[in-house]
């Protein structure tokens, strides 16, 4: 006689059709319910779906709730634990320490700050330009999700430890790129030089890292684009010469792997500032720029570090000249360049495989679900 195996069903709630979404939900639920052999069973609830359709699709083992922060989300996970299901909360970034510099800290800002900026000028957020006191009763709805969840889930090790405080349940399940989607083009080059930066509206304080560097750059390689992908920081690029730059907003999640290999982009720029809170962000944009074969000149600083390996890109220090070094080399040196960028595509396949790290995801639900 054969004893049936029971498929464990498990419900992510999209929040939105962003990258975050995507990332933290969508492909690694899919990969899941894809590999393991019919052990898993993968439900999507989407925004604005009727009430009949979230409820049918709720009825899970393990419900997994990113980024909760509210009154509302805290009595939607109670319910679903008084129905017996294993509650995962998921969070990519670390909320505690937003940067005034962000609009997010309109969202997460809790106390009065000054910024000062390299001019020596400074500027003071008051609560009357912030709602610090929603601010942190949305903080405390974050606290008390997480030390009412069965289990957390983030992006890095570094992540975890700040997580750890409020749950004895911490899992590191990495970001990961799909490389059947994930993959370079060949397409024929037309002389131009191509450098690619991509990133929302949330990364001045590091997109400025680049001001005094790319229009030394464009104007000493004339051969040379400057692709930005995302936001559209044009005070920075004011000194750069308007005909070697090119803007491309936000393409839909599903279609943004295909437009980045599109871009044909020779190499890739990640400038990140040293700040509590970017230290405990995800490679994800190495890791893209890696998976299309593209060699990058990368910040470096955590999380970016642990990736340095020789010839694995260029990691340079956040100064004007170490920039303008590591930028230079890489366009001057097309065998560099190229080995460059096999060995970071190999790096991403050793590291941040989907089809690979989907068992991560295996081995935290089934150890929630045995809890």
């Amino acid at each position: 006689m054969t004893t049936a195996v029971k498929t464990i069903k498990v419900c992510g709630l999209l929040r939105d059709d962003g990258a975050c979404g995507f990332y933290r939900v969508d492909q690694p639920l899919t990969k899941l319910a894809q590999h393991s052999g019919g052990g898993f069973k993968r439900e999507l609830l989407r925004p604005g779906e009727p009430a009949e359709v979230g409820a049918k699709k709720i009825d899970a083992d393990i419900v997994v709730m990113p980024r909760p922060n509210s009154e509302s989300f805290y009595k939607k996970l109670l319910l679903a634990q008084e129905l017996g299901k294993k509650v995962v909360i998921d969070h990519d970034d670390n909320v505690f320490q937003v940067s005034p510099l962000s609009p997010h800290f309109e969202e997460f800002g809790t106390e009065e700050v000054t910024i000062e900026f390299e001019d020596g000028k400074t500027f003071r957020i008051t609560d009357e330009m912030v709602n610090f006191k929603a601010n942190r009763e949305r903080i405390d709805w974050i606290r008390r999700c997480m030390e009412k969840a069965d289990a957390v889930t983030v992006t890095t090790a570094r992540l975890a430890t700040i997580y750890s405080e409020f749950n004895g349940s911490v899992y590191v399940l990495p970001n990961c790129v799909d490389l059947n989607i994930w993959k370079p083009v060949d397409i024929v080059k037309d002389g131009t030089f191509r450098i690619g930066w991509q990133g929302g509206f949330s990364h001045y304080e590091d997109f400025v890292i680049l001001r005094d560097v790319l229009p030394r750059i464009l104007k000493q390689y004339k051969q040379v684009v400057f692709v930005g992908v995302g936001h559209n920081w044009e005070g920075v690029l004011k000194k750069c010469p308007r005909e070697q730059i090119e803007f491309c907003p936000w393409a839909p999640t599903a279609a943004h792997p295909y437009r980045m290999a599109l871009l044909n982009l020779d190499l890739q720029l990640i400038p990140l500032r040293e700040t509590v809170f970017n230290a405990h962000k995800s490679e994800i944009k190495w890791a893209e720029a890696g998976a299309l074969g593209c060699p990058a000149v990368t910040s470096y600083v955590a999380p970016y570090d642990t990736l340095y390996e020789p010839g694995n890109g260029a990691f340079v220090e956040n100064r004007t000249e170490n920039w303008i070094t590591g930028i230079s080399m890489l366009i001057d040196d097309s065998i560099l360049r190229a080995a460059a960028g096999r060995q970071a595509r190999s790096t991403v396949k050793n590291r941040f495989d989907a089809d690979l790290e989907w068992i991560k995801w295996e081995r935290a639900y089934m150890e929630i679900l045995n809890s």
